[in-house]
């Protein structure tokens, strides 16, 4: 379902062409049950992203108020009702996470008799369980400004570019002898010749050489997956999967 309603101040409204529109819905709801071929399960909604929990559980009930009277006329009984993901990311502030506790008790707070509701928590989960290290090439200076040149850049992780943020980084030193820079903001920039190729602006830095390790952080959603990765035929980067076992 694509319902209609305020979006204001979400980081993507999700509008246009995703879902289905409630007035056609609705005069699709004879065909569908009067389809010997087609059962109406429930109603799948995923309306926005970048919420906090106060707000996702608001439009969970702006879904289950919808849903519910249409579920109705078709007959469906023991519906099952998905109210989408959309669930906040904060890589400004990496203390600040998702109300999980409290999103969770006040969605299960909303669940009449007979009802199962799912969500997509997608990106709010995995994206904690991934990082891109690279390493230095070189430090520059630049019209007044630094710059550090990481090997390969957003065709490896694009979401620094497409959500026009600093992604978060620690830096891990391998004491090079080559050029550096100490106490200054640094532009991070991969190897791409587009001035778009940033991974982050301006941040402040101890220090930072040639040789020095970067680790970006909350890079397992979002990242590797939506990069064009053939974009100047850089060698792609390695995979590697640790666990605690």
């Amino acid at each position: 379902m694509n319902l209609a309603g305020d979006r204001t101040g979400v980081a993507l409204a999700m509008f246009g062409p995703f879902g289905m529109d409630p007035d056609l819905i609705e005069d699709c709801r004879d065909i569908l049950t009067d389809n010997p071929h087609v059962r109406p399960r429930g109603i799948h909604a995923h309306l926005a992203s970048g919420l906090d929990a106060e707000a996702m559980v608001n439009q969970s009930r702006e879904i289950l108020e919808w849903a519910r009277p249409w579920l109705a006329k078709a007959d469906v009984t023991d519906p099952e009702i998905n109210l989408g993901g959309g669930m906040a990311v904060d890589y400004a502030d990496l203390a600040h996470h998702f109300d999980w506790a409290g999103y969770a008790r006040n969605v299960a707070a909303l669940a009449q008799p007979g009802e199962r509701l799912r969500i997509e928590p997608g990106r709010a989960v995995s994206v904690y369980a991934g990082w891109y290290v690279t390493e230095v090439l070189d430090v520059k200076k630049a019209h007044g400004q630094w710059y550090a040149v990481l090997r390969g850049g957003t065709m490896d992780i694009r979401t620094p570019v497409t959500k026009q943020h600093n992604h978060p980084f620690v830096v891990l030193p391998r004491g090079g002898s080559g050029s550096a820079v100490h106490d200054e903001p640094v532009t991070l920039v991969g190897q791409l010749c587009t001035p778009k190729d940033v991974f982050a602006r301006q941040v402040p830095t101890e220090h930072l050489a040639i040789g020095d390790v970067v680790a970006f952080s909350m890079a397992g959603a979002y990242a590797w997956n939506i990069s064009h990765h053939d974009f100047l035929m850089h060698p792609k980067p390695g995979h590697h999967y640790l666990s605690d076992d």
